[in-house]
């Protein structure tokens, strides 16, 4: 995961945004590591972490 403020000319967005660097992963590591963060960007209630 990577900050994108070194692509920006000018304004820059006004939410948050990343760049997920998976070009040395294997396609089932990429679905695991989207997953995880999903689940810690976007806790759902009463959702234990594993």
């Amino acid at each position: 995961m990577y900050p994108t403020s070194r692509y920006w000319i000018g304004k820059q967005e006004s939410y948050p945004t990343v760049l997920l660097g998976y070009g040395a992963m294997e396609e089932d590591h990429m679905t695991r590591g989207v997953e995880l963060l999903a689940r810690a960007w976007f806790p759902q209630p009463n959702a234990s972490m594993e």
